[in-house]
């Protein structure tokens, strides 16, 4: 059976992936418009009715633009302190659904979920991992520093997208405002290339043999900058894992775990 991602988004400008099985569709995030988001399914015989959930990460805008619109046809699946925020935003959301003890996992058809902790300036930020047939699909942005339990996550993955936002001399010489470079480079902030390559260092396992580098900002990085760092990092570990960069304004390819 199988078991396929596709970045339909990643970035500032907005963040929208789509995991599917033979039995089951679930996009993580929601941070394009309803239109764009009917477009790219389409391209896949997917409607927005075939969705067994949009599961939510955190409600920064990037990830959430599109919500109260998809949320008229299809379930959300979040955190409490998450949909707290949600219902500020965009207001009450009619298909939420009520996940029991969501940090300890659950269903979605035939996708085991478990989502866990990431360091955000968000309520409740989190990543998640997709099970399917022994199989594992990490995504994870958004990630102000590395720690044990995102270590511990993303371990065993098959096919991992990790966020490689800045590379820190274009960061620091950059235009940015001090306090907008302090907080991309903070605690709760996001992943530098030099950082993601080193949590790929921390998480590379036998079974890893996809790469996919997210959330890449226009103004403080290069695709070819983060993919040069991670390529670099996987040359002494495994030289045939496949990196590949992700982009804010196209869909990537569709990527299969065999």
């Amino acid at each position: 059976m199988s078991f396929k991602l596709c970045a339909l988004r990643s970035g500032s400008r907005g963040n929208a992936t789509l995991i599917t099985t033979d039995k089951t569709a679930v996009l993580v995030d929601c941070g394009i418009s309803l239109s764009a988001l009917k477009a790219e399914l389409s391209c896949f015989n997917v409607s927005i009715n075939d969705l067994d959930c949009v599961l939510i990460t955190h409600e920064h805008n990037d990830h959430i633009s599109g919500l109260n619109k998809i949320a008229l046809h299809t379930p959300i699946v979040c955190h409490d302190r998450t949909y707290a925020e949600l219902s500020k935003k965009v207001g009450y959301l009619p298909n939420r659904r009520n996940t029991d003890n969501f940090d300890l996992g659950f269903e979605i058809g035939d996708v085991t979920v478990q989502p866990f902790r990431i360091p955000h300036d968000a309520a409740y930020p989190v990543a998640y991992s997709f099970y399917h047939n022994g199989e594992k699909i990490s995504v994870a942005t958004d990630i102000g520093h590395i720690n044990d339990g995102i270590v511990n996550n993303l371990k065993g993955c098959n096919l991992l997208l990790l966020e490689s936002n800045y590379d820190d001399k274009m960061l620091n010489e950059g235009s940015y405002p001090y306090y907008l470079k302090k907080r991309i480079a903070g605690q709760t902030g996001h992943l530098s290339n030099a950082d993601s390559g080193l949590l790929l260092k921390k998480v590379f396992g036998a079974r890893l043999n996809t790469v996919l580098l997210g959330h890449i900002s226009q103004e403080n990085n290069t695709p070819f900058l983060a993919k040069d760092n991670a390529e670099k990092t996987l040359a002494s570990l495994n030289p045939n894992v496949s990196v590949f960069t992700l982009s804010q304004n196209e869909k990537s390819l569709l990527f299969e775990v065999k």
